[in-house]
Order: structure tokens, then C-alpha cells, then sequence
């Protein structure tokens, strides 16, 4: 059962521009910044629960992890838009979602541990034979610092039985290669090598940023975008309403199927003590 979304013609302008003019509004971060986008107020007594419902719904929002059990469609809709919208909580008490700008960027990650699934800003280096290997080792060892010629007067390199024309081109190719690598793939933090160490990733990890001061359509004139940019503008947000509905639903749906139930749990912690000294 829908309880944020709606229909909307599509063909009408006039139902386009009244369905965006309209929805609801909420800040984008505190009321100060005085930005704001579409949102849904999803308090306790707005989303119609019923009496039982609204009793055990007070009762589970003590429950720290049932957010985590609901919040699945902004994954979704997320996804869905390629990062460019994503959904987020604001208010007091977290009782609006609000339609936010958004972008997936890149951590930077070149590489991570296959045990412990520790990531490293810097790529493994690739396996080097030969001269290319002798050469490479010389550039990992200083991080590619020198000029190119200073590699020339290293012993290990004098040894290689080929042209300094030779060696030179091998270093001016190797430079940009193993640039950001590391010599070997040690996690720095369980030491994990060989088969259990790191690996490069094909492509560096993105994390999702929202950008919680940009309002959404504030103060703009809908007679100014073409109709394409007014189905466009009704697509993003009546997805952001049935995303919403979708997480209603899950709460109700959870209200049904669990009840919060306080447990004590031990939590290790770590102190610092006295010990005599040994004699």
C-alpha cells in the first residue's frame, strides 16, 4: 500500500509542475542553511500505524540496529540513480528522509590484504625478470626519486652486462610502472605475505559522498525546464517516494516479526595495571 507515492501524468505539464511544486520539503542539514529538498516526514504518528503498531513502534526505536534492518531501499535507490541521488535522515530525532545530491568517489585504494582486508594506498609491484628486475628493485628501493642517470652509478645495475642507453630506457619505462608500489605485498598490518598478502585492486574502491548544504529545486520556476527535464526532475523523485514507502514498509513488516528485548552484554576492555617489579 502506497503512503508516500503518487500518480503523476507524465503528459500534463500542469501535473508534473503541481507534483514537484507540492511535495513536501525538508531542510538538507540544520535549519540554519536554510536549504531544502523533497523529504517525508517518517515520525511514529505520521506514517499511519494503528494503535498496537504505534505502541511497538516507540518500544523498537530504542533497538540500536533496527535501522540496519529497514534501510536496504536507499541502497537501492541509490544504485539506482548511479550515485548522483542518494536518501538520508535529518531532524531532531532523525524523523524526515530527504532527497540529497550526491556522487561516488574514489578512495584512492590501490591495493588491499586478501587476510584481513586491510587497504593500502599504494599497488603491488608487478613481477620483474632479468635486468628489468635488478633495475626495478634499485627504483622501488629509493621510490623512483632519482634522476634517471644517478641510477647508472649503482653497483648492482653497473653489473648488468648492457649499454647505458640500454639501462636508461629500461629506467625511463619502469619509473611511471612502479610508481606508488611497494617492493614486496607485506600487509602493514597482520604481515600477511605471498598467496595471503596484498593484492591490486582492477579498479580503486569509490565511496559514496553526499552533499548535504546543496538544496534541491529550491525557489526554482518549473515553467523555465523543458518537458523532458520535468519527467526527468518526476523520475528521481517519485522513485525517492516509492524508496520511501519501501522502508515504511519494512518497519511495519519488522514490528510484526520482532520485538526489542534488552540483554547484558560484557564488552572487553583493556586497562592499564601495577605489577611488582621483579627482584
Amino acid at each position: 500500500m502506497s503512503h508516500f507515492s503518487k500518480a503523476v501524468d507524465r503528459r500534463s505539464r500542469p501535473a508534473m509542475t503541481e507534483f514537484l511544486s507540492s511535495h513536501f520539503r525538508y531542510h538538507t542539514a540544520g535549519s540554519h542553511n536554510r536549504s531544502t529538498s523533497y523529504a517525508h516526514c517518517i515520525k511514529v504518528d505520521r506514517i499511519g500505524l494503528n494503535r498496537e503498531q504505534t505502541a511497538a513502534a516507540y518500544d523498537m526505536l530504542g533497538a540500536e540496529t533496527y535501522w540496519d534492518r529497514i534501510n536496504d531501499p536507499i541502497c537501492e535507490f541509490t544504485r539506482s540513480m548511479h550515485g548522483l541521488y542518494t536518501i538520508g535522515t535529518n531532524g531532531r530525532s532523525g524523523g524526515y528522509l530527504v532527497l540529497y545530491r550526491s556522487e561516488y568517489q574514489s578512495t584512492k585504494h590501490l591495493s588491499f590484504c586478501r587476510s584481513c582486508g586491510q587497504r593500502n594506498f599504494r599497488r603491488v609491484a608487478p613481477t620483474l625478470e632479468g635486468a628489468e628486475g635488478i633495475i626495478g628493485a634499485e627504483i622501488l628501493r629509493n621510490g623512483g626519486l632519482w634522476h634517471d642517470d644517478v641510477y647508472l652509478d649503482q653497483s648492482a645495475i653497473q653489473a648488468i652486462a648492457l649499454s647505458d642507453t640500454e639501462k636508461l630506457a629500461i629506467v625511463s619505462k619502469l619509473k611511471p610502472l612502479l610508481k606508488d608500489c611497494s617492493a614486496d605485498n607485506r600487509c602493514g598490518v597482520c604481515s600477511a605475505t605471498g598467496d595471503r598478502g596484498r593484492v591490486n585492486y582492477e579498479k580503486s574502491p569509490v565511496t559514496l559522498s553526499p552533499w548535504p548544504m546543496r538544496p534541491i529545486d529550491q525557489d526554482i520556476d518549473f515553467s523555465d525546464m523543458s518537458m523532458d527535464e520535468l519527467r526527468s526532475r518526476v523520475d528521481v523523485v517519485t522513485a525517492f517516494d516509492a524508496a520511501c514507502d519501501e522502508i515504511r514498509e519494512n518497519f511495519i513488516e519488522l514490528l510484526s516479526d520482532f520485538a526489542p528485548v534488552e540483554r547484558t552484554i560484557m564488552v572487553p576492555k583493556t586497562v592499564t595495571v601495577l605489577e611488582r617489579r621483579a627482584v
